[in-house]
């Protein structure tokens, strides 16, 4: 379901997710912030993201539902500077951080099996944000 203020998105989530599939999520809609917020299951974002490669979806939370974790790495991936190996063990580095943070700190283990690693096209993300 979809709504343009995070009060109408929280209302509908705290009134309607008793199963507790349900989880919040924002989309940015324009370079000037604006969003656009979701309710909705995982797997429903999962495959709007996978139709619309434009889409930008952020998951947030409220004090009635469980934090999950998004992490966003912005990477330069010049052949001269990184190569695919560099890049893989850099992403490993900060994802067993993640782990090993989260179980440390809030006594919770992620799964590595339920980690998904994402890149954006390199010429699509030239075009978008060509600094």
């Amino acid at each position: 379901m979809k709504f343009h203020t995070k009060t109408e998105a929280l209302r509908y989530f705290n009134k309607n997710n008793c199963s507790g599939k349900m989880k919040l999520f924002q989309q940015d809609i324009d370079r000037a912030g604006s969003k656009v917020f979701y309710v909705a299951s995982s797997s429903q974002i999962l495959n709007a993201i996978k139709q619309n490669q434009d889409a930008h979806f952020y998951e947030f939370w409220s004090d009635k539902c469980k934090l999950q974790f998004g992490l966003d790495i912005d990477m330069k991936f010049t052949d001269n500077i990184l190569n695919d190996n560099d890049i893989i063990n850099r992403i490993n580095n900060i994802i067993m951080n993640v782990i090993n943070g989260a179980k440390s700190y809030y006594n919770f283990t992620y799964k590595i099996n339920k980690i998904i690693v994402m890149k954006n096209d390199e010429i699509d993300q030239k075009k978008e944000n060509p600094n």
